[in-house]
C-alpha cells in the first residue's frame, strides 16, 4: 500500500509593517512573530512585509518583502502583484492586515477583487486620539476617514484588551464584529522566579521617552515611594537618559537611586525581570502592555495605570489606578510593600493568569477565529 496523501495546509496571508525583522535589534514585534510561528504548525503562513531591506531569516513561515531596488511609490504595487501571483498559484483562505493603514487598505481592496475574508488587527494607536499629548492616528482627519472605511469593510476586527475595544468602538462608531485576543507570552521563557524580601526594593520601568508612556510620572511615583521605602528604580527603554531627567532627579535627590538602560534583545528580558520586585506602569494609553504580562509570568509584582490589559484585570492580580494618579499609585505600592502575604497572592494569581493565557492559548484563539470566519459563522464579541 502507498503512503496516505497528506492534505495541504490551508493558506493564510498576513500583510503589514513591522511584524518581523524591524524595530530594536531587528526583532520586529516579538509577540506577533511568536504568533506567526505557532500558527505555522497548522497553516501555511505567508507574510507580506510592506517595507524593504529585510534579509531572509530562518522563519517557519514564508516571508515576502519589497526588494530594496523598488522605488518607494511602487512598493505597495509590488506587494499586491506578488500577492496576486501567489494566490493564483494556490489560493489564500484569509487575509490578516496588521493596522488599517496601509495594510488594511490593501487587504480590503484585495477582498473586493478576490472575495477573501479579511481580519484587521488594531494593536497600537490606529484608532485612538489624545490631543492633550499628541498621540494617536485619529488626530489626522484623513486617517480617521480611511480607518473607518477599512474597518467597516473588514469581516472581523481584533483588539488586545476590553479597555482598547471600548475606546475604539466609541471613536470609530463601528458596527462590525470584533474579537479581543491578548498576546500571551511564552511562560517557559518567562518563568516564575521566587524572590526573597530584600532591600532596596527594586522597581522596574520599561518604556520610551514619550508623553504617552509618562516616564516623568514614573519618577514622580518613585520619589513618593522613597519617602517610605528604601528603593531603586531601573528605567529601561529607548531615549531614556539621565540628562533628560537631570533636573527632576537632582531636585528630589534621586540621582543615586535611579538607573538607566537602553533597550535590549527580547530574549534577554528574562534577566531583567529576575532583578526586579515590581514593574511600574505609568502609561496614559496602552492597547495591551506586553511587558506587564511578561512581568506577571516572571513573578514580578505589577502596579500601574488602568490602561490596556491592566484595566481588564482584577485587583487580585495587579494594582491599578487612573492615569496620572501618582500619589494614589505610590500609596498603594507602599501598602503592598508592607503586606508580604498580599504580595505572594498577587504573584501566584498573576502567574496562573499568564499560564492560562499564554502564547499557545493566543494561537488557539486565532485558529478558532479563522475557522469561524471561513465557515461564515462570524459572531460578535
Amino acid at each position: 500500500m502507498g503512503s496516505p496523501v497528506t492534505k495541504p495546509k490551508e493558506r493564510i496571508a498576513f500583510i503589514g509593517v513591522g511584524m518581523v525583522g524591524v524595530g530594536e535589534h531587528g526583532r520586529g514585534l516579538p509577540a506577533f512573530s511568536l504568533l506567526l510561528k505557532n500558527l505555522s504548525v497548522h497553516y501555511e503562513i505567508v507574510v507580506y512585509r510592506l517595507t524593504p531591506g529585510i534579509k531572509s531569516g530562518n522563519y517557519e513561515f514564508l516571508l515576502r518583502s519589497v526588494p530594496a531596488a523598488i522605488p518607494r511609490h511602487l512598493q505597495y504595487l509590488f506587494i499586491i502583484a506578488r500577492f496576486l501571483l501567489d494566490h493564483l498559484q494556490r489560493p489564500f483562505r484569509l487575509i490578516n492586515a496588521l493596522s488599517p493603514i496601509p495594510a488594511g487598505r490593501i487587504a480590503v481592496g484585495l477582498k473586493k477583487i478576490l472575495r477573501i475574508p479579511v481580519i484587521v488587527h488594531l494593536h497600537a494607536a490606529e484608532a485612538v486620539a489624545f490631543p492633550e499629548f499628541n498621540y494617536g492616528d485619529l488626530l489626522h482627519p484623513q486617517h480617521m476617514k480611511v480607518t473607518q472605511g477599512v474597518c467597516q469593510r473588514a469581516d472581523v476586527i481584533t483588539m488586545l484588551s476590553e479597555s482598547q475595544r471600548e475606546m475604539v468602538m466609541s471613536n470609530l462608531q463601528l458596527a462590525r464584529p470584533c474579537k479581543i485576543i491578548c498576546h500571551g507570552v511564552n511562560t517557559h521563557l518567562f518563568t516564575l522566579q521566587q524572590k526573597k524580601a530584600t532591600l532596596p526594593f527594586r522597581v522596574l520601568y520599561i518604556g520610551y521617552n514619550e508623553p504617552v508612556k509618562d516616564p516623568q510620572g514614573a519618577i514622580e511615583v518613585f520619589r513618593l515611594i522613597t519617602q517610605k521605602i528604601d528603593a531603586t528604580l531601573t528605567m529601561l527603554g529607548s531615549n531614556l537618559s539621565p540628562s533628560f531627567f537631570n533636573a527632576q532627579l537632582l531636585n528630589d535627590n534621586l540621582k543615586e537611586k535611579v538607573f538607566f538602560s537602553d533597550s535590549i534583545p527580547h530574549e534577554k528580558m528574562k534577566e531583567v525581570y529576575a532583578k526586579a520586585d515590581l514593574l511600574l506602569v505609568t502609561s496614559r494609553y496602552e492597547s495591551q502592555s506586553s511587558v506587564a504580562i511578561e512581568a506577571m509570568a516572571s513573578g514580578v509584582l505589577v502596579a500601574g495605570t488602568r490602561v490596556g490589559i491592566l484595566a481588564d484585570l482584577p485587583s487580585t492580580i495587579c494594582i491599578t489606578v487612573p492615569p496620572k494618579s501618582y500619589s494614589l499609585l505610590a500609596k498603594k505600592i507602599i501598602q503592598l510593600y508592607q503586606a508580604r502575604n498580599q504580595q505572594q497572592q498577587l504573584i501566584s494569581r498573576a502567574r496562573a493568569w499568564a499560564e492560562a493565557h499564554d502564547h499557545l492559548w493566543t494561537a488557539h484563539q486565532y485558529e478558532i477565529l479563522f475557522e469561524t470566519i471561513t465557515k461564515k459563522k462570524i459572531v460578535s464579541h
